[in-house]
């Protein structure tokens, strides 16, 4: 078993946040610029589960925050880490410290897999985005817009 916790990521945890994002999301390529953008405070909440024993990054949380409300920006776990919880955790660990009511998200219509744990997450479709997406061959491809509403008895 491995001892784990959720920090604020900062610039030294980079390349560790490139390696998970693309090892998840193949068809999404952010530039350098992009990803250290995501580890700035002041514009967007970046956290981390990690493993303590070695700083190895686990899994990660982008979102940003406007009062009481999220939009989930990208969400992922490294492949030897999955259906571990750890996404749950990042998502009610930022519901928790940021007091969050409304959670947003786009998710891909044909990530099947994602679009069910948010809806085991209570994630509603709200709507649909047209072309939100394109693949690395250049095909559009529509996101579902979901929303949690978080429940007073959560905090």
């Amino acid at each position: 078993m491995i001892c784990t916790e959720i920090t604020r990521l900062n610039f030294s945890f980079l390349e560790k946040l490139k390696h998970i994002h693309r090892e998840c999301f193949k068809d999404i390529i952010y530039s350098d610029s992009s990803y250290k953008n995501f580890l700035d405070k002041n514009i967007f909440r970046t956290y981390g589960i990690i493993d303590t024993s070695n700083d190895n990054l686990l899994a990660f949380i982008i979102l940003t925050t406007n009062q009481n409300e999220a939009d989930i920006v990208s969400i992922g776990v490294t492949k030897n880490f999955r259906r571990n919880g750890f996404a749950k955790s990042l998502i009610y660990f930022c519901i928790r410290k940021y007091y969050l009511k409304k959670i947003f998200l786009e998710v891909s219509v044909l990530n099947i897999e994602a679009i069910s744990f948010y809806i085991n997450l209570d994630f509603k479709k709200i709507g649909i985005r047209k072309n939100y997406y394109k693949d690395m061959l250049g095909n559009e491809i529509d996101s579902y817009m979901m929303c949690k509403n978080v429940p007073r008895e959560t905090f």
